[in-house]
């Protein structure tokens, strides 16, 4: 910000941004506590498209996203790409069977990909993978035990989310080890972060 950059971020997440940089920055202050300047902010509602005239950039609002309730997708439709934070965080190696429960944030994610229409081959995750391996569309989906039954993404979602829920109903789920705890059940917004430590698009961003 302190070169002129605009930030680009969920309406939501904006007054907690300004809080933050209009604080005083002096045990080590950086570019903008020396040259102090008003944010420049482009926010998004629900969706925003960027354009150079050639490139196009897709910014999406999750919904449903206990993690962050600002949290925003990034896609670039013309390559089929999905930039994302938080929400598919990728193991060592590819999964090369469904575990034994569903992540939360893995199936919000697929129900938003789901939802909004995306035509998605590759998913970059801002958390990479310890391999440095691209991450194709189809671990997402072996995540979720999608691969093995005939669920639909908006069902097993639907299902993970009820706080009724156990790893016994209906589909053969699967995915990353719960952050809810290990009885196969949701306390919703149990992982919910408060808005003071909200992240923008996970917000891993410096001035």
């Amino acid at each position: 910000m302190a070169e002129g950059a605009t930030v680009v971020t969920h309406e939501m997440n904006k007054p907690y941004f300004q809080k933050v940089w209009a604080n005083p920055h002096t045990l080590s202050p950086d570019l903008l506590a020396k040259n102090p300047k008003k944010p420049a902010f482009k926010t998004v509602k629900e969706k925003l498209v960027l354009t150079d005239g050639n490139h196009v950039i897709e910014l999406d609002h999750m919904q449903d996203f206990l993690h962050n309730d600002g949290m925003l997708l990034a896609c670039l439709p013309k390559e089929k790409v999905l930039v994302e934070a938080d929400a598919y965080n990728p193991p060592p190696q590819p999964p090369a069977k469904a575990p034994a429960t569903i992540s939360p944030y893995n199936a919000s994610l697929a129900a938003n990909i789901d939802r909004l229409k995306l035509d998605v081959q590759r998913i970059v995750p801002i958390h990479y993978a310890a391999d440095n391996r691209q991450v194709k569309m189809p671990e997402l989906l072996t995540a979720l035990g999608k691969a093995n039954n005939q669920c639909s993404v908006r069902e097993i979602t639907r299902q993970r989310l009820s706080s009724s829920f156990s790893v016994s109903d209906g589909c053969s789920l699967a995915g990353s080890a719960p952050a809810y705890g290990g009885s196969g059940r949701v306390s919703p917004g149990s992982t919910r972060q408060s808005p003071s430590k909200r992240r923008v698009g996970g917000s891993h961003s410096r001035h």
